[in-house]
């Protein structure tokens, strides 16, 4: 499962008090939101092998995107 960082770290810590073991993997990958400028509207894509072919079209062809950060 993928969470937030601090959302993540909240959940580890609760998993740990609960004696379980937990592994926390950190994905570092950029991310992109592709923008309607006008709108100021952003399409978030939740399937991930869509959102990258959808953000390398947008990349290619001019289309506005912003990196967030996680």
């Amino acid at each position: 499962m993928s969470f937030e960082s601090k959302q993540a770290s909240s959940i580890a810590a609760a998993c740990r008090k609960e004696g379980l073991n937990v592994v926390e993997k950190i994905d570092d990958t950029p991310r992109f939101l592709p923008t309607n400028e006008i709108t100021n509207m952003a399409l978030i894509i939740e399937d991930d092998h869509l959102a990258k072919q959808v953000y390398k079209f947008a990349l290619q062809n001019g289309i506005t995107v912003r990196h967030i950060e996680d």
